[in-house]
């Protein structure tokens, strides 16, 4: 048994009725939260590059790739959304330690992959979490590449 959000073991005193077991609500209240996160934090990233990542992430493409194809397009604005990812990054290391706390009683069986693939699924039915489905798409691509 795991916690839900990053997927830690359940303490062996716990019994399994203690544990508050995940379910499709628990990833749908995730997936909205980091939604939420990721909004405010990316506020600073022009429309063209969310569009950009969100197309490069159907395609297939790495993050890396895609901003620098879209800064092609525009160099002087690739600049800011690239000041802006810095920004971003920093926005979501302190909201997921939040969400951390939020979630820390939340525990699943399922393997760090089966709830990532949950994870990216419920965020991809959402239709205000496209760049955010897009940047966590793009991530698990590469962690499955470093396998």
């Amino acid at each position: 048994m795991k916690k839900l959000f990053y997927v830690l073991l359940c303490p062996v005193v716990m019994s399994l009725a203690s544990c508050n077991m995940a379910d499709d609500k628990d990833y749908e209240n995730m997936a909205n939260d980091i939604c939420g996160c990721v909004n405010k934090s990316a506020s600073g990233i022009s429309s063209n590059m969310k569009d950009a990542i969100e197309k490069g992430a159907s395609e297939g493409k790495d993050i890396e790739t895609t901003m620098t194809e879209q800064m092609a397009n525009d160099m002087t604005q690739g600049m800011k959304d690239a000041e802006a990812f810095t920004q971003l990054q920093t926005g979501m290391e302190s909201c997921m330690k939040d969400l951390e706390k939020k979630y820390e009683s939340v525990y699943s069986n399922e393997t760090e992959e089966e709830v990532q693939d949950k994870l990216i699924k419920t965020l991809e039915g959402n239709k205000d979490c496209g760049f955010t489905h897009a940047i966590f798409k793009m991530a698990q691509q590469e962690m499955a590449k470093g396998k």
